[in-house]
């Protein structure tokens, strides 16, 4: 509703005029100027529209279409936006949300970590708030490319027992560890001795059984990243050339 005050120009036919705009009212016994108070109407309803169109230009224009972002269609190229849908599509899995905030993370869904910038899978449900390896796996590109460069080393490495009388081949495979026993410079592993090798590595427990010439047979075991070999017959301990062969994981 408009404000009415005096009219500031003390025009003795003017009854009153609006605060803002100034558009006069004339007075009732005014018989006269109609014209020109039509013209002073009209200029400054123009003048006020002019100075409205002004204060907008440059503002960003009015989005009409609704099923876009930031008034951008919906596509794969360059200016446009990507579906929420996309991701799942592209990666399998749904995206959960951001992991460093507080609240229900769900098992098989994907989080973002705004500390490391990388997507994690949720392994179990959980209200982490970071990446806790126990419930999360890494899931970004350059995570993955490391998982795959590890599968694709292959390294081979020799170490003895203690005391001598062993040699143990390792071949390692990402995480795959294969081992290899065979006797050295020496022909008779004595019974009740243990022959012992610390590995390198954090593996799983393993066992296996060895043979060697003439029917003599003893244990391989790895126990805690030791390997032992030792004979399980008193009266024919293992004797030269026998092989063993062991199959593990890094833990």
């Amino acid at each position: 509703m408009a404000k009415w005050i005096e009219d500031p120009q003390g025009r003795l036919e003017v009854e009153k005029v609006t605060e803002e705009i100034k558009l006069p009212v004339w007075k009732a016994n005014y018989k006269g100027k109609f014209r020109e108070f039509w013209n002073e109407c009209w200029e400054k309803i123009e003048d006020s529209f002019l100075k409205l169109k002004k204060s907008n230009e440059g503002k960003e224009p009015v989005i009409t279409t609704k099923e876009t972002a930031f008034n951008k269609p919906f596509g794969v190229s360059e200016d446009t936006v990507l579906e929420g849908n996309k991701f799942t599509q592209m990666t399998g899995k749904d995206y959960g949300g951001i992991l460093n905030i507080a609240g229900q993370k769900e098992t098989g869904k994907a989080y973002w970590d705004n500390n490391t910038k990388k997507l994690y899978i949720c392994k179990n449900n959980n209200s982490d708030i970071s990446p806790n390896v126990n419930n999360y796996i890494p899931f970004d590109s350059n995570s993955l490319l490391e998982k795959l460069e590890n599968l694709s080393t292959f390294k081979i490495q020799e170490l003895y027992s203690t005391p001598a009388g062993v040699k143990f081949t390792i071949f390692q495979y990402g995480n795959l560890i294969l081992i290899t026993a065979y006797t050295y410079n020496i022909e008779i592993l004595a019974y009740g001795v243990q022959y012992k090798c610390t590995l390198p590595f954090n593996c799983y427990n393993s066992s296996t059984s060895i043979t060697g010439n003439n029917g003599t047979v003893g244990q391989f075991t790895l126990r805690d990243n030791v390997l032992v070999i030792n004979s399980t017959d008193s009266k024919n301990p293992l004797k030269n050339s026998f092989m063993g062969q062991m199959v593990t994981f890094l833990n």
